[in-house]
C-alpha cells in the first residue's frame, strides 16, 4: 500500500481522528518535529512551468515532481549558500537534469518554509507499531501564513491492514483524499504567483482598439518588464535579467519606430530618445555577457595546448565585465534613469489631448498592423532575395535586422489575427532568425577578437600564448561561419516560398 494523503481542514477534525484512532488501536505515542524547508526556482519559473521544483532540507537536495511529490534526483550540499548554476554542481543525474530544466539562468530561493510534523505511532495490544498517521502543517516562514493541514497514513511493513483500516478511519470521519503538493499550496499562500513572469508579449488587444490605444498597452507592458528584471540586474543573479530588460527596450524601440503617427511628434521624440539612452547603457555590459556565455564552447574550438590562452582571455573580459556592471548599477541609480522609467510606466495611463489628433492615432490597429506587417515582409524578401556568397556581412546583418523587426510586429498583434496562423508564421520566421543571428554572432565574435589581437602590448610569453589562442579561435569561427552563410539560401528558400508569400497576402492585404 502507498502512502496516503488526506486534507485535515481544521483543527476540530484533528480531534476527532485522534479520538477514532484512540478507540480502535491499543494506544498511540505521539512525538513531534520541525524542518526548515527551502524552495528554489528560476526568476521566469523554468521548473514550475515543468512540474518540477528545488527542495532544500538541510544538506539535502531534491528535484522533486510536482504532481506526485516523488524526488526526480537527488543530491548533498553543505554550503551555506546554495550554487547558483547547473554548472556549479558535480557531474552526475542531478546537474544533468537541473541543466535541462533551469539552462544558464541562475536558481533563487521563492519560498522558505518550516514543516510541522506531528507522527502518531499505531500500537496493537502487543505493544508493537503497526502503522504510522502523521498530520503535516507547512508555514511559510516569516509571514502569518500556512498550507492547510494534511493527513498521511505511512503503512509498516508486515501490517499492511492496519494501515488499510486507519485509512478507512480517516475517511468515515469525513476527511478526502487530497491531491494538491503541498509546495504549490504553500508558494501561493506566500502571495507569489508561479508561472506568471514571461518576457514574452502576450497581450490580447480587443478587435477595435486604435492604434495609440494599442501601442499605449504594448508600452506599458513592456516597462513593466523592464522594472521586473531590475533588481536581478543590480544584483547580478544571471545573465537573462540584462537580456530580458534590453529585448524590451528593442521591442519598444522597434515599435515606435515602424507604428508612426500614434502620438504627437513631441511625445514620439521623448520616448525614442528615452529608450536610446537606456540601449547605450546596458549595450557593452550585454556584449560581454554574450562572449563569457561561449567560454565552454571557445576552449573546444582550439587544441588543448591553446586552451590556457583561452582561460587568460575569459580571464581578462571577467575583469572587465564586473567593472561594466557597476557602472550600469551606478547609472541605474541616477535620477536620469529614475526619471525615464517613471515616464514609460506613467505616459500610457495618461488621457491624450484630443484637440489635434496625430494622423494614425484613431485609425483601428488591426488596419495599422497589416499596413505595416506586410511592408516590413516585402522588405525581408527583397533584401533576402539580393543575398549572394559574396555578400558583406554588414548586408546579412541588415537583413537580420529587417526580419527581427518583422518578428516583434507578429508579436505585438498576433492576437487581432488567427492564432494558429500568426503561430506558424513566427515559426517558419523564426527559422530563418536563427542562421541570421547565428551567422551575426560569429561575425561580431570575430571582430571583438581581432580588435582583442590589435591590442595587446609588448610582445612576451604570455601575449604569444594569448594571440595563438586568438588566432585559432578566429580561424574557426571563420570556418563555422562560411557554413552558416551556405545553409541561409536554403533556409531562404523556405521562407519565400509561394505558400508562405500568399499567407503573409491572405492575411494582411
Amino acid at each position: 500500500m502507498a502512502v496516503k494523503v488526506y486534507a485535515l481542514p481544521d483543527a476540530e477534525a484533528a480531534l476527532a481522528l485522534r479520538s477514532a484512532l484512540e478507540e480502535n488501536f491499543a494506544d498511540l505515542i505521539e512525538t513531534s518535529d520541525s524542518i526548515d524547508i527551502e524552495l528554489y526556482d528560476t526568476f521566469d519559473w523554468r521548473l514550475y512551468n515543468n512540474k518540477r521544483m528545488l527542495v532544500r532540507r538541510g544538506n539535502h537536495l531534491a528535484i522533486i515532481d510536482l504532481k506526485n511529490g516523488a524526488n526526480l534526483a537527488e543530491h548533498t550540499c553543505r554550503a551555506v549558500l546554495l550554487p547558483k548554476f547547473s554548472w556549479n554542481y558535480p557531474a552526475s543525474d542531478f546537474r544533468e537534469l537541473l541543466e535541462s530544466l533551469a539552462d544558464i539562468r541562475g536558481l533563487i530561493c521563492v519560498a522558505k518554509l518550516t514543516r510541522e510534523q506531528t507522527i502518531l505511532r499505531l500500537l496493537n495490544e502487543d505493544t508493537k507499531t503497526v502503522g504510522r498517521v502523521m498530520l503535516e502543517k507547512v508555514v511559510v516562514q516569516g509571514q502569518d501564513v500556512s498550507t492547510d493541514q494534511r493527513v498521511l497514513v505511512l503503512p509498516v511493513k508486515g501490517y499492511l491492514r492496519e494501515a488499510k483500516q486507519a485509512a478507512k478511519l480517516l475517511k468515515a470521519n469525513g476527511l478526502k483524499r487530497s491531491t494538491k503538493p503541498v509546495y504549490i499550496r504553500a508558494i501561493k499562500s506566500a502571495g507569489l504567483n508561479p508561472g506568471v513572469y514571461s518576457p514574452k508579449v502576450n497581450i490580447k488587444l480587443a478587435p477595435d482598439i486604435n492604434t495609440r490605444d494599442a501601442v499605449k498597452r504594448l508600452l506599458a507592458y513592456l516597462a513593466g518588464v523592464m522594472r521586473l528584471n531590475e533588481d536581478g540586474i543590480r544584483q547580478d543573479i544571471d545573465t537573462e535579467f540584462l537580456h530580458d530588460f534590453r529585448v524590451s527596450v528593442r521591442r519598444s524601440r522597434s515599435l515606435l519606430s515602424q507604428v508612426k503617427g500614434a502620438f504627437d511628434p513631441q511625445t514620439e521624440a521623448k520616448l525614442k530618445t528615452d529608450l536610446r539612452i537606456l540601449g547605450q547603457l546596458t549595450g557593452r555590459l550585454r556584449d560581454l555577457d554574450v562572449y563569457l556565455l561561449m567560454q565552454s564552447h571557445y576552449e573546444t574550438l582550439v587544441p588543448e595546448p591553446l586552451r590556457p590562452g583561452v582561460i587568460r582571455l575569459f580571464r581578462s573580459l571577467k575583469t572587465k565585465r564586473r567593472n561594466e556592471l557597476k557602472k550600469v548599477v551606478t547609472a541605474m541609480e541616477s535620477t536620469e534613469y529614475t526619471d525615464i522609467l517613471s515616464f514609460l510606466e506613467s505616459f500610457p495611463k495618461k488621457d491624450n489631448d484630443t484637440v489635434s489628433e496625430p494622423a494614425n492615432a484613431l485609425v483601428p490597429a488591426i488596419d495599422t498592423a497589416k499596413t505595416v506587417i506586410f511592408k516590413r515582409f516585402r522588405k525581408v524578401i527583397k533584401s533576402g532575395g539580393k543575398i549572394t556568397t559574396a555578400t558583406p556581412d554588414e548586408k546579412i546583418h541588415n537583413l537580420r535586422i529587417e526580419c527581427k523587426k518583422l518578428r516583434y510586429l507578429l508579436e505585438f498583434f498576433t492576437s487581432l489575427f488567427p492564432a494558429g496562423e500568426m503561430k506558424d508564421l513566427i515559426k517558419q520566421l523564426k527559422i530563418l532568425q536563427d542562421n541570421l543571428g547565428t551567422f551575426n554572432d560569429l561575425s561580431v565574435q570575430q571582430d571583438f577578437l581581432y580588435d582583442y589581437l590589435n591590442a595587446m602590448r609588448t610582445p612576451s610569453a604570455l601575449s604569444l600564448q594569448l594571440a595563438a589562442a586568438t588566432g585559432g579561435l578566429i580561424v574557426r569561427l571563420n570556418i563555422e561561419q562560411a557554413d552558416v552563410r551556405r545553409a541561409f539560401f536554403n533556409v531562404f528558400k523556405q521562407f519565400n516560398s509561394k505558400n508562405n508569400r500568399k499567407r503573409f497576402t491572405k492575411l494582411f492585404t
